[in-house]
């Protein structure tokens, strides 16, 4: 049995290297035989050429202060050396594995089991490796900080919280002259540089040190004693008694001290700094003569588990529990089985609430003892997991200690390099996020706005917020690969932009904020006795009861949120057992300066337990709340104990339903007048029939958070619910029914029917994908005298290029597709030497009965092009290539191979545009002549610095109102970001390209985007862009986004994504 388990591997290491001699040796070699290996390794350094024999001592000092990176490189060495000891292939093998190399780490050991097959850590070794790779990518999002103010060169581990800091073990020197082979007359004469002191070992002693607001506060000593060692500790939080680990002092005059650990309990003496009523723990069959220590106590009192050597465990050290009898004695020890103890250690159990921690080595992991962590449940303890980097590493972790509020801040003790000395206390917290966004906020003057309240959406739902400084800057972290919506406000202003945190995010770059006029509703969530509700969640709904945005009052109890104009609202306050809402309508009435503020008001409770018949509580069940007429109001998922909890109105039925696969409960309440505020009401999972599966899109993707309908044969809707994040749903249903469950998303929607007979399986998934509302398109492929043309190849393309369709023209040239509504499509046929083409938009305005002829005309010739970025020369693949004939306004588009290659048939009497787009590069457009082909290779003139794509700035057109060129408050917006491009390269000039829609005559619709042409770049010039840096194009109704090129084609807003301006950027760089 081990008092700090790294002993273990300490000695393991040492009986193999002492190497005795008659010889005065160096101090090195003196420090490396009485464990200094700190010290050692400063004196080996100073030597400019080892023996073998020192060689191999200075590699295992390396070895033991855990810096694997040097330890490899002398280990490289050492296994090299002739007839080196068999162990160093191992611990060559362990440096190897810590520094990820892990199949030369496999050889290694396997070199070191030809040598010594008995060697169980490399054994174990052997066996694990295969794991270890994918355990090494484990990440907890935190960060560990060495604690310098309290560590020394010596150890500290085992922390406990304590009043208002912790208690901790602290090994201290002692005096005595029993260190052995150290020349106190040589030229190493500072004894304080040993880490020891002078005797063999140091004393353990207890410490304790306030900790506030993550600073500790000076350490000082409570409890130590002359006669025994204070090992790992724990507090019994019913009587304040502290059960210790004990080791006696062995000295000529203690004949009765014992050398093994044992588990003793005592109270503090402040006064005397002193443990006193020390005395055993009495355990049940647990022999004076078996080591046992490292002992946790259960928040009641009443189970202490502890390590123990017992002959009955799996291999070294087991993890045991004991119960506390009616007697008051401790029971029999029940060791905790194969699922926690293994052929190796398992030391240091820590016991917070419902979770057991503890160290092993004896599992697949970071190093050496490693922190795993295991349920209780009332069925036994659960499969433990590791915890990930960096709450574990290539060293020792033990001892963790865990904020009671928050599992993510906390202590764990480790031998880590670097370190101090020995073990130390290191603190872990959340990591200071890499990735986040940071600016300054302006009024439209560019003036900074200080006090401006900047929040983090994620779907809607708040994730940060801050408020602007006086100088108008905010931070707030992001996560990676997230997309986010920014939004600033303050009393009638606002800005809002979309922001993705993908792998080209650059944090380091400003991104600014410009406020504009734009409605807002604001005030203070208040109590009933009139006080500020800070924290509490604030929802805004708009008139169909949709949540549109979820977010937390501040401090002073303050929110506020931007708003449409002419619109509805209600905002609906909660906190704690407490409701309140207010409705307001934004019409000419409103006031953006005024403050509605909104009184929360007591409502009612329910919570519970989800269990299972047993009685045994269930984590991770859906629990959803459903009002009188069965449609989901809320749901959530039963904690770590099993519990949940809702808030409801008074005088109301609801139904709650708990459900996994095969499992349901249901309940039916009334919050009527013997409700009383709070009622606890368990469900109970019995087996049930359920259906349940993944709802997808009709382009694959899941389906969340999209209206369920559950229907009975009847059509009769019996439950309203809904898919979670991951686009899953569940019901549960009675037997030997027939059931349609029916996806709706807007205009899309699916559905399924199922039968619970006999032969129905509860486990099966019932996926269900939604279907886009169909038309379809029909019509004859003709020749160009007329006649019908049979056998034709007709595909249909949607507007990305993507084939959907292919069909053959029948005996009469007919065709037809069925397509979904509100998309634009491409049709084109072909036969030898002839094609047609034809666009369509399935819009508002598509009539399905007009038939749709498409007249076949010679193809031209075949030209093939080449897309290439500048910045490398290299092909540039997915490009999207859209062909525009200006003659006909059809089009075509194709995208670029992984050769950047792309082709067109084009016809010499024709004029075309060729576009360019792919996310995150600026635009490009190329006209060809009549008589003109593709140029042989068209590099999209690229080389350019794209942090503005990549921070977010997606160069996409402004838009104008109907038969209007002012630019909105909107659009200059979106102009600031190109502004800034324009700023940050001076030498760039920049292209704008200005349409119509097609409403209007071709002179008139000329002539309005060139004044929304003039329009731009007058604004651009306001803002200090040079004259001869703009170059305009003024195209009126031609390259229609969506097929809009008749005005009977399409509604009012169909046709507003055709006024527009694009812009183009040459940045020059030859």
């Amino acid at each position: 049995m081990i008092v700090r388990a790294k002993k273990l591997f300490l000695l393991f290491g040492v009986l193999f290297l002492c190497v005795n001699s008659n010889a005065q040796v160096e101090i090195a070699d003196d420090l490396f035989d009485n464990f200094e290996f700190h010290q050692a390794i400063k004196f080996y350094e100073k030597e400019a050429k080892l023996n073998d024999e020192r060689l191999t001592k200075y590699a295992f000092c390396q070895f033991q202060v855990h810096n694997y990176k040097k330890a490899e490189e002398l280990y490289q060495k050492v296994v090299k050396i002739e007839n080196t000891d068999a162990i160093n292939f191992y611990y060559y093998g362990v440096c190897l594995k810590n520094n990820k190399k892990y199949e030369k780490a496999e050889d290694y050991f396997t070199i070191s089991k030809a040598f010594d097959s008995l060697n169980p850590y490399n054994n174990r070794m052997l066996e694990s490796i295969s794991e270890v790779p994918s355990i090494h990518e484990k990440k907890s999002g935190l960060e560990v900080m060495n604690e310098s103010s309290i560590n020394s060169s010596i150890a500290e581990f085992s922390p406990k919280w304590y009043k208002e800091g912790i208690l901790y073990i602290k090994e201290i020197k002692q005096d005595g002259k029993k260190r052995l082979n150290v020349d106190y007359s040589s030229e190493y004469n500072q004894l304080d540089s040993l880490a020891y002191g002078t005797a063999e070992r140091p004393l353990s002693v207890m410490y304790y040190a306030s900790f506030k607001d993550g600073v500790f506060g000076e350490p000082t000593l409570v409890a130590k004693s002359k006669k025994f060692h204070i090992g790992a500790f724990d507090i019994n939080q019913q009587t304040g008694e502290i059960y210790f680990t004990k080791v006696d002092i062995i000295t000529n005059w203690s004949t009765g001290a014992k050398s093994h650990p044992r588990i003793y309990k005592a109270t503090f003496d402040t006064a005397t700094t002193e443990l006193v009523d020390v005395k055993k723990v009495s355990i049940k069959k647990l022999s004076d003569d078996i080591g046992a220590g490292h002992p946790a106590l259960s928040n009641d009192g009443k189970t202490l588990y502890f390590s123990s050597n017992l002959e009955d465990g799996f291999g070294g050290s087991d993890l045991y529990s004991s119960v506390l009898g009616e007697d008051g004695k401790w029971q029999e020890p029940i060791n905790l089985g194969g699922y926690i103890n293994t052929p190796g250690d398992e030391v240091f159990p820590v016991v917070n609430d419902t979770v057991l921690y503890y160290s092993t080595n004896g599992k697949a992991g970071f190093g050496c003892l490693d922190i795993f962590k295991a349920n209780i449940t009332p069925k036994g303890i659960e499969d433990p997991i590791i915890l990930a980097a960096p709450q574990n590493s290539p060293a020792d972790d033990f001892g963790i200690l865990l904020n009671p509020n928050d599992e993510k801040y906390g202590f764990v003790s480790s031998n880590r390099y670097p370190g101090h000395g020995d073990d130390d206390l290191f603190q872990f917290r959340p990591e200071p996020s890499k990735t986040y966004v940071k600016g300054l906020v302006t009024d439209n003057n560019g003036n900074p706005v200080g006090n401006v309240l900047v929040k983090l959406y994620e779907n809607g739902i708040e994730v940060s917020q801050i408020y602007t400084d006086e100088n108008g800057l905010y931070r707030l972290d992001l996560e990676e690969g997230k997309k986010y919506e920014l939004i600033a406000t303050t009393k009638g202003f606002s800005a809002q932009e979309d922001i993705y945190s993908d792998e080209n995010w650059i944090s380091e770059e400003d991104f600014n904020l410009i406020l504009t006029p734009h409605e807002t509703v604001q005030g203070v969530v208040l109590t009933e006795e009139g006080g500020v509700s800070s924290n509490a969640k604030v929802e805004l709904f708009d008139e169909n009861g949709n949540v549109i945005f979820s977010s937390l009052t501040d401090e002073n109890g303050r929110y506020q949120f931007l708003l449409d104009k002419n619109k509805e609202y209600e905002i609906v306050a909660s906190n704690d057992g407490y409701r309140g809402s207010e409705k307001i309508i934004t019409n000419e009435d409103w006031d953006n300066n005024k403050d509605t503020d909104i009184t929360l008001k007591a409502i009612e409770i329910v919570q519970g337990t989800v269990r299972l018949e047993d009685g045994s509580s269930v984590s991770e069940i859906l629990v959803k709340l459903l009002d009188g007429n069965r449609i989901e109001l809320e749901r959530t998922n039963s904690d770590e104990k099993g519990k949940y909890k809702f808030l409801l109105k008074p005088d109301e039925t609801y139904t709650l339903v708990a459900s996994d696969i095969g499992l349901g409960a249901v309940e039916t309440i009334v919050t009527d007048s013997t409700w009383n505020g709070k009622k606890d009401v368990d469900l109970i999972l019995k087996p049930a029939v359920t259906a349940q599966g993944i709802v997808t899109k009709p382009n694959g993707s899941v389906a969340s958070n999209i209206r369920m309908e559950l229907l009975n044969e009847e059509d009769s809707i019996l439950i309203v619910s809904k898919t979670d994040d991951f686009g899953f749903y569940q019901f549960v249903l009675d037997t030997n029914m027939k059931f349609k469950i029916i996806g709706v998303n807007g205009e899309q929607r699916g559905e399924e029917i199922i039968e619970t007979n006999d032969s129905y399986d509860t486990a099966d998934s019932t996926d269900i994908q939604l279907k886009a509302p169909v038309t379809f398109v029909e019509g004859t492929i003709r020749n160009e005298d007329g006649t019908s043309a049979s056998g034709v190849i007709v595909k249909i393309f949607d507007e990305n290029g993507n084939l959907v369709e292919e069909v053959t023209s029948d005996e009469n040239g007919n065709y037809r597709f069925e397509i979904e509504k509100n998309a634009n499509y491409q049709i084109i046929a072909e036969t030898d030497g002839f094609s047609g083409l034809e666009n369509i938009f399935t819009g508002d305005n598509w009539d399905s009965s007009n038939r749709l002829d498409i007249t076949l005309k010679p193809k031209g010739g075949l030209n093939y092009a080449y897309v290439t970025e500048s910045k490398n020369n290299k092909p540039l693949d997915g490009v999207k290539i859209t062909l525009i004939d200006l003659n006909t306004e059809k089009k075509i588009v194709v995208y670029s191979d992984e050769n950047g290659r792309f082709g067109f048939n084009l016809t010499p009497d024709s004029d075309y545009t060729l576009k360019f787009e792919k996310d995150n590069y600026f635009p490009k457009s190329i006209d060809i002549p009549a008589g003109k082909i593709v140029p042989n290779k068209t590099n999209l003139d690229l080389k350019i610095d794209l942090i503005m794509d990549y921070a977010g700035f997606k160069v996409k057109p402004i838009y104008f109102d109907y038969a209007e060129s002012i630019i909105t408050d909107d659009s200059k917006q979106d102009l600031e970001n190109v502004l800034k491009t324009l700023e940050e390269n001076p030498k760039s000039t920049i292209l704008i390209r200005s349409f119509a829609d097609c409403r209007g005559g071709n002179s008139y619709n000329v002539s309005l985007s060139k004044e929304r042409s003039s329009s731009v770049k007058q604004y651009l010039i306001s803002k200090g862009v040079k004259d001869n840096r703009i170059t305009t194009k003024s195209l009126g109704a031609t390259s229609f986004v969506n097929n809009c090129y008749k005005p009977e084609l399409c509604s009012e807003e169909e046709h507003a994504v055709n006024r527009r301006s694009e812009f183009e950027m040459d940045f020059h760089r030859k």
